[in-house]
């Protein structure tokens, strides 16, 4: 039986796909509720939004909720990774051939309005924040191509092309992958690239264009897994591989096929939130405790139609 779903308020997301120990890959994006506006903890990066009480995952029309935001959204912002204190470096520094880098300039990242020669970037100290002009490379990367950025993963210097940002960011080596932002406006955003998904965060300054995929199949690059991201499903970045059944803070610390929900929907679960398949809801239910069951969400209606038979098990 398909029983309705409640989303997420605003989203899956989040982006900081970070809070492992020590983190496999820095991110930085911040919930996007707007109550939350305290700064994140230096030594933790979490922000106010983790004392917040937040539906986690896929939640049903009861509306379980949790008192983490860390089991509800695809993370919060944390410092800059392994061997880096997520401070930034002075507004000194060099990019690809060595020009200095000129002190910050605000800047518009939909206008991309920076001088010539240089780009609007999302930077900021331990997640995206802010934005800033910052030279382009020379030659630059382009969409797809591995990348670095400098100093540390939020940095905003990289040497993608213009409307680029360096994605999926190693802590250790400070490589990523070009991706594009979005272009057009906030209330119209639009993406160049086929078969992707302009996702807007971080209040507007954070705009990504995200691979569509599909959570059955989980058609993702290596070390991404198909999750809900705030419209629809997108690729993003892993934080972790857990299995059925295990403890999870993040949406995205389930390995690809598996999603995050709160303990009271998983039999069995052990801490806050534990890791559940998406399913099928056109085949027979092979979710793994009595008494869950795969329900629909209540996006379905608003999701193509190749999501008609996405579901999700959950303790009914």
């Amino acid at each position: 039986m398909m029983k309705p779903f409640h989303a997420l308020p605003a989203l899956f997301v989040t982006l900081a796909l970070t809070m492992c120990d020590p983190p496999p890959k820095q991110v930085g994006v911040l919930p996007t509720d707007s109550s939350t506006t305290s700064e994140p903890d230096a030594s933790t990066g979490q922000t106010g939004a983790d004392s917040a009480s937040t539906s986690t995952g896929f939640d049903p029309t009861s509306t379980v909720t949790t008192e983490t935001s860390t089991s509800s959204t695809w993370g919060t912002g944390e410092t800059g990774g392994d061997g880096s204190t997520g401070e930034p470096t002075d507004s000194g520094g060099t990019l690809g051939d060595g020009a200095d880098m000129p002190p910050p300039e605000v800047c518009d990242v939909w206008a991309q309005d920076c001088p010539q020669g240089q780009k609007c970037a999302p930077w900021g100290e331990q997640y995206w924040s802010q934005a800033k002009c910052t030279p382009i490379a020379d030659p630059p990367k382009q969409l797809g191509d591995e990348c670095h950025v400098e100093g540390y993963a939020t940095s905003g210097v990289d040497d993608c092309d213009l409307g680029q940002l360096c994605w999926h960011v190693d802590n250790e080596t400070l490589a990523g992958y070009c991706i594009e932002m979005c272009s057009g406006s906030e209330q119209s955003p639009s993406c160049a690239t086929p078969e992707t998904t302009c996702a807007v965060l971080n209040d507007a300054i954070l705009n990504l264009c995200f691979q569509d995929c599909h959570p059955l199949t989980q058609d993702c690059p290596e070390e991404e897994s198909c999750q809900y991201a705030v419209t629809t499903f997108s690729c993003v970045p892993q934080s972790g591989a857990a299995q059925v059944g295990e403890p999870c803070e993040l949406i995205t610390d389930c390995q690809a096929g598996l999603t995050c929900i709160p303990s009271q929907v998983y039999p069995g679960c052990v801490g806050d939130s534990c890791c559940t398949p998406f399913c099928d809801l056109e085949e027979p239910p092979q979710c793994p405790e009595p008494g869950m069951e795969c329900v629909a969400g209540s996006q379905q209606d608003e999701l193509p139609p190749e999501y008609d038979n996405v579901g999700l098990c959950w303790l009914v």
